[in-house]
């Protein structure tokens, strides 16, 4: 999936999370002219109603809260897709080359060294690795960015894998949208992540067990 496609995927999911936002904000709304209304009836009401109000106001602190939860969760998520829309990729798309089908790109590693990498039609498995002009050795090497891992055979990319830096963490994905079961889990610094849960967002948490997503 090339830059663009990406880009726009997280684009339309925050923009999903503001249409939440709005639509809850009107609920809000909504829920504010009940209580006034509700309010202003209650004046005219005797003191025995006194335990039904407090019920009432109850009921809509809890809604508020609710929606309140609702906006600042989509909020972060909205935040989180676009502060690292271009973020993971801007650093990266430098020295782009394209002739005729094929494509030459240059990517700096973790470790310094500059892979350059060529593609045929942005094919990414199978496209071949160079180190100063030879063959890249079998290894994994990790963008800089810390965007993309990939696998190297033979001169050649056999896997690749999405990253994204999380608190102390480090995900491996297999697709670039948010974490699912059966990828990976680091810490920062590469080392296994104990079993446990992890807090995504809000209303999010992953169950992780030897080092990968089970649910």
């Amino acid at each position: 999936m090339d830059t663009s496609k990406i880009n726009a995927a997280k684009i339309k999911a925050a923009g999903n999370n503001f249409s939440i936002i709005g639509f809850t904000m009107i609920a809000g709304i909504i829920i504010t002219l009940i209580q006034v209304f509700y309010a202003a009836n209650a004046d005219m009401r005797s003191s025995g109603d006194l335990e039904s109000i407090k019920a009432a106001n109850y009921l809509f602190m809890l809604l508020y809260i609710l929606c309140a939860g609702i906006i600042i969760g989509n909020l972060i998520s909205a935040g989180s897709n676009l502060s690292t829309c271009d973020e993971e990729f801007d650093n990266e798309e430098f020295d782009n080359v394209q002739v005729d089908n094929t494509n030459i790109s240059m990517r700096e590693t973790q470790d310094g060294e500059t892979l350059k990498i060529v593609s045929v039609n942005n094919e990414t498995i199978g496209a071949k690795v160079y180190i100063n002009e030879k063959a890249a050795g079998d290894g994994t090497y990790i963008y800089k960015s810390l965007s993309h891992k990939i696998i190297v055979k033979n001169g050649e990319i056999h896997s690749r894998y999405y990253l994204e830096s999380f608190k102390n963490y480090v995900f491996e994905k297999i697709n670039s949208s948010e974490p699912t079961v059966g990828d990976k889990v680091f810490n920062k610094n590469w080392t296994k992540v104990t079993d446990g849960k992890i807090r995504y967002s809000l209303f999010r948490h992953f169950l992780i067990e030897n080092g990968g997503i089970i649910k």
